[in-house]
């Protein structure tokens, strides 16, 4: 028998065991790291405990990239959505919005905005943030609706979101990679 045909041979059906277990998750995430490198996103742990809803993905950008530290949280919380209005008003981001994961504490800072993340609407808002034992934090919470799902993100930073931050975090957003991510995402 000639190794030299099986070892490559081998490797091939570890790659092929690999894609067939974790499935669209694995090259969901690949994709998803080429596109922090090239934005100055970097992925991080998930910082929160666990809730009712799965884990999302967590990211940081620096100040040479954003102007600001600044973190950016993204997860699916399936079948929380209004199935006919979508997130359609300011009360809709407080409502299916992970602010409550940074404290039970903040407030809205103005109106919300209306978002399109290609075809998957919905708003963000500014907020301010009181945590026990921390000083206040800044962050903009974005609740997306597909049919009767919620995509909700959150941006946060230590001062106020600057634009430039701003943009930033809406273009990983907007990426092809995370709309690659959220398309992996079973639909309820």
């Amino acid at each position: 028998m000639d190794r030299t045909k099986v070892f490559p041979g081998a490797i091939l059906m570890l790659l092929a065991a690999a894609v067939v277990f974790y499935g669209p998750s694995l090259t969901a995430t690949l994709s998803a790291d080429r596109a922090e490198k090239a934005s100055g996103w970097s992925a991080i742990q998930w910082p929160f405990p666990a809730d009712a809803w799965p884990q999302g993905r967590a990211f940081h950008c620096g100040v040479e990239e954003c102007g600001m530290e600044i973190n950016f949280y993204i997860r699916p919380k399936i079948g929380f959505c209004d199935c006919y209005r979508g997130v359609s008003d300011d009360d809709e981001i407080d409502r299916v919005g992970d602010l409550v994961v940074l404290s039970e504490r903040y407030a809205p800072l103005g109106a919300g905005t209306a978002v399109d993340l290609g075809g998957i609407r919905g708003r963000a808002r500014h907020f301010a943030v009181d945590a026990p034992n921390r000083t206040k934090r800044y962050a903009i919470g974005i609740a997306l609706s597909r049919k009767c799902d919620a995509i909700v993100a959150t941006v946060v930073g230590d001062s106020p979101i600057s634009n430039r931050a701003e943009e930033n975090a809406f273009k990983l957003l907007n990426s092809q990679e995370i709309r690659n991510w959220i398309e992996t995402i079973p639909q309820s």
